[in-house]
């Protein structure tokens, strides 16, 4: 039995995909990330994982406009290790963030841009089966590259499980570094033995080493243009007397 549980997540997983698209869809609905702008919260967003203060920060904005979240990839995996064993402490008891020193380029693979990556989560959200959704955000990149899942959870044994995954890529290129760049894709959520209830965003900023920012995150369902079967109905009308031919 755990074999197939094991088995039916990861063909779960594996069932991501991107529309072709060329412009974000019309959707429908309230925004499912709560706080994707990052701008309520009070120490930490609203919305989020606790930001470590060593990979992860909330801060304003590179260009000034509003908080973001602020991500470091130069930051040696011991450095991050302690810092995970801190952040269980309660926050009176935590000591400030640090750095041991800053990663030389020979210790360049001891880093987390070349293990772990610079990693946040969102709060759970609802997600309906069967239902395509926009996810899009804003990269400001100074170099690394991200990889943004939005990641569906079903009930398994009374637990949330992960059984799928949407992969959004944010590969700026060289010329789009130091700015602002909207990446977006449309997935259907979907399992061939699961039904998913919940969705989570997970952000995780990785290689090359460096600094990079994320801001207005989003999931939305997508406006449903399948058409009706009266609207079908129609159309097989016309076409049988030849009214949709054009004059």
């Amino acid at each position: 039995m755990r074999r197939f549980v094991l088995l039916s997540v990861f063909l779960g997983l594996l069932l991501f995909a991107q529309e072709d698209e060329e412009k974000p869809p019309k959707t429908v609905g309230q925004e499912l990330v709560k706080n994707g702008d990052f701008e309520a919260g009070k120490d930490v967003p609203e919305g989020w994982d606790e930001p470590d203060d060593l990979t992860v920060f909330w801060v304003k904005s590179p260009t000034g406009k509003g908080k973001c979240l602020k991500f470091d990839s130069d930051v040696l995996l011991s450095d991050l290790k302690r810092r995970w064993k801190e952040m269980k402490l309660p926050k009176d008891k935590r000591p400030p963030a640090k750095m041991s020193h800053r990663p030389t380029e020979k210790e360049q693979y001891d880093t987390v841009a070349a293990t772990y990556g610079a990693q946040i989560w969102s709060h759970y959200f609802p997600l309906e089966h069967g239902k395509k959704y926009l996810f899009r955000l804003r990269y400001f990149s100074k170099g690394p590259k991200m990889k943004a899942f939005v990641k569906g959870y079903a009930e398994i044994d009374g637990e949330k499980r992960e059984v799928y995954r949407a992969h959004l890529p944010c590969n700026p290129e060289k010329e789009e570094l130091n700015n602002w760049k909207e990446f977006w894709m449309v997935f259907k959520v979907r399992h061939p033995s699961y039904k998913i209830k919940w969705g989570r965003v997970h952000l995780l900023v990785y290689w090359p080493r460096g600094e990079a920012f994320v801001d207005d995150v989003s999931v939305r369902r997508v406006a449903d243009t399948t058409p009706s079967e009266s609207e079908k109905a129609l159309k097989q009308k016309k076409k049988v007397y030849g009214e949709d031919k054009k004059k």
